[in-house]
């Protein structure tokens, strides 16, 4: 199986952290392991932490119950606003970006609504009809944070290829998106490719985890956490000083050996997906530079542990108890808060309150992916959520407690996933 959208830890990230020697077989297993992670914690976020270029659109007037100078993106955060500035329009008229505001004037991205500015002229609504009258072309998703990873050794020649060369493998996996120029791909596959340099003096020369320090002839081209291939042993660099790398024998399941004059290779010939996530795919000069997408660490993090526990059941063909797992007490953590919010919020807004209501809601497993927080149903709940027929011909235009407590219960879903992945680290542990 290969992998066709960006993960949250790399196939390298899972192997590090649970010691997996490499074969075909856990290579694919591992693949599909941290996609699904990454996936559930789209699912469970109701967001995505990686960048896309797309244009969306949104019906104005909605039924957002905003005000009508602002469109909230719901699942649909903005990344970013500067360096790809988003287009808006109206009806097909561009609205200056100079007469928009985007988000809280204190938050960073992601952005999750825009704002137009009320001092001037600009106004929704310019289409012949509130379907999808509004559309925005940026790029969305959580963040474009990056990290360097390199540079190109060798020109991309053609839109079409499929492999690449990168002069550091470090900080590279498999399930990467990284970014040359500004064409964003996905990494599905690495293999070994000649340093063009090869081993100085004895060191690694003997079948000893203690002999660990080998020569070369450049250590400027090595660097710390990189894989490199000396015959058919795998070394994992742990330190490089001058010349001398520091190296961890006998890695990722290959067998100590002894070594005279050996071919240095290393993992840096990439197999990617070209022009994903929005973006063309194009030709690329050598040493144009690499840089990998890094989501928030808490979001790595749990995609780690997620994928962890997803290969553990998949090895142990699912011999344990349904419905457990990093994703699945998440959701239950996030539901059993999103009810207080709703009970806090009607203890405030109601004003003749009997009990009853605030008595029927509770939260509810819908299937493996999905739990809710509901009202259990009561034939009033819409009015008083607002979303009935009859409050749009009554001047009660409901409380929106559900929608309300939404919006601020997506801001308390990272804390949430920061407590409860210290709770899967000390098990890990």
């Amino acid at each position: 199986m290969t992998i066709t959208t960006p993960c949250y830890c790399s196939r390298e990230d899972l192997k590090s952290a649970l010691d997996i020697k490499q074969t075909a077989r856990n290579d694919v297993q591992i693949d599909r392991a941290i996609e699904a992670a990454s996936r559930a914690i789209d699912g469970v976020m109701k967001r995505v932490f990686y960048p896309t270029n797309a244009t969306l659109s949104w019906d104005w007037p909605n039924f957002q119950y905003a005000y009508p100078w602002r469109i909230w993106f719901d699942q649909s955060d903005i990344a970013d606003v500067t360096v790809n500035v988003p287009v808006v329009t109206s009806g097909g008229h561009v609205i200056s970006n100079a007469n928009i505001f985007w988000g809280h004037p204190q938050y960073s991205p992601p952005f999750t609504y825009m704002e137009l500015n009320r001092s001037t002229s600009e106004s929704f609504g310019r289409g012949n009809t509130p379907q999808r009258d509004v559309s925005i072309t940026a790029t969305y998703g959580f963040n474009i944070d990056t990290a360097p990873g390199g540079a190109l050794a060798a020109a991309v020649t053609t839109a079409a290829g499929t492999s690449l060369t990168v002069t550091d493998g470090s900080v590279v996996g498999v399930g990467n998106s990284i970014k040359v120029d500004s064409e964003r791909m996905i990494v599905t596959g690495r293999a070994n490719v000649t340093t063009g340099q090869t081993q100085q003096g004895t060191g690694v020369g003997t079948v000893s985890v203690g002999d660990n320090l080998l020569t070369v002839t450049d250590g400027t081209k090595f660097f710390v956490n990189e894989v490199i291939t000396l015959d058919s042993e795998r070394m994992f660099i742990l330190d490089v000083t001058g010349n001398n790398l520091t190296v961890k024998r006998a890695w990722d399941g290959t067998v100590l050996a002894a070594h005279t004059g050996a071919a240095v290779f290393a993992s840096r010939l990439l197999t990617v997906l070209r022009g994903a996530q929005g973006t063309p795919a194009a030709t690329h000069l050598i040493s144009a530079p690499v840089s990998v997408h890094t989501p928030p660490s808490l979001i790595r993090q749990l995609a780690i542990g997620e994928a962890s526990v997803e290969l553990t059941l998949e090895q142990g063909a699912y011999a344990t108890s349904l419905g457990s797992g990093p994703d699945t007490e998440l959701r239950h953590e996030v539901a059993a808060e999103g009810k207080r919010m709703v009970l806090d919020t009607l203890h405030v807004v109601l004003q003749h309150p009997t009990g009853y209501y605030e008595s029927q809601v509770q939260t509810q497993v819908r299937s493996a992916l999905v739990d809710v927080v509901t009202d259990g149903g009561v034939i009033y709940g819409p009015w008083l959520e607002g979303t009935s027929a009859r409050n749009q011909t009554t001047r009660f235009k409901g409380y929106a407690t559900f929608r309300k407590v939404t919006d601020r219960l997506n801001a308390r879903v990272l804390p949430i996933a920061h407590k409860l992945l210290g709770v899967y680290l000390e098990r890990m542990n």
